[in-house]
């Protein structure tokens, strides 16, 4: 089950950055499930699929090294 093993790492790596994610599945079985990333209950993301939910991730990442950069 491809999509299971996809959104668990993606609630894997979500945890670490204090993220979750929730899964959205079609009605329609060809479409690919699609995911949304919320910080403290809060949508920071619109709709994207695995691989785009992954560079958000290191996006957000990124972003948080430079914001503590700027902290210190």
């Amino acid at each position: 089950m491809k999509t299971q093993s996809e959104y668990e790492a993606l609630k894997n790596f979500a945890g670490t950055l204090g993220l979750t994610v929730h899964e959205y599945k079609h009605e329609d079985k060809r479409r690919n499930v699609q995911f949304c990333v919320y910080y403290k209950g809060t949508s920071v993301s619109g709709k994207m699929d695995y691989e785009q939910c992954n560079h958000f991730f290191i996006g957000w990442m990124n972003a948080a090294k430079q914001l503590n950069k700027k902290g210190e």
